[in-house]
């Protein structure tokens, strides 16, 4: 909004006056543009109830939590409708623009708040299938360390029954050789 200097009673500051009506209708858009484009994974996040709180589950135990609050920062919910506001005058003006730059500081803080959650989510996420690689790889190292032992221990008992064969038939011949050499 242009600094206030218009006169409503002229033609050219009911113009200003106008065209400062339409700036500041305009802010208030980008406003709800902003909180609008606030999503994560398809959910909106700024235009939601005022004190909406989420809670996740952050880590492989369902008590592993983590509660995500989200506030409401449309442009009527900030206060800079134009329903709100009016730059009909200088103090007026003034008032529009303390409330807009209030609402603008506010919607930046509440971006860097959805931000550092989002991060948060993001290295959560990746914490959760760094756990899942480990614990995968270890399944694994484990089922193909039993599988060696077991195939170690197949060969061992495949080599002691061969031998136990060979030495059963030995066994049984020996009488035999006695038998023949007493012939």
């Amino acid at each position: 909004v242009s600094s206030y200097t218009a006169d409503s009673s002229t033609t050219s500051g009911a113009a200003t006056i106008a065209a400062n009506q339409l700036a500041l209708a305009s802010y208030q858009s980008a406003l709800d543009t902003l909180a609008s484009g606030a999503t994560y994974k398809g959910k909106a996040l700024l235009t939601t109830s005022a004190g909406l709180s989420v809670s996740v589950q952050a880590g492989i135990s369902s008590s592993d939590t983590l509660s995500l609050t989200y506030y409401s920062a449309t442009g009527s919910k900030l206060r800079v409708s134009t329903s709100d506001i009016t730059v009909s005058s200088s103090s007026n003006a003034s008032t529009a623009m303390t409330a807009i730059q209030t609402a603008m500081y506010t919607i930046g803080k509440y971006q860097t708040t959805v931000g550092a959650q989002a991060n948060i989510l993001n290295t959560q996420a990746d914490l959760t299938k760094s756990f899942i690689t480990t614990n995968t790889k270890a399944y694994g190292d484990i089922m193909n360390a039993n599988m060696a032992e077991e195939s170690a221990n197949l060969a061992t008992a495949q080599i002691n029954r061969d031998a136990s064969t060979a030495m059963l038939a030995q066994a049984n011949q020996q009488p035999q050789l006695v038998l023949s050499l007493l012939k």
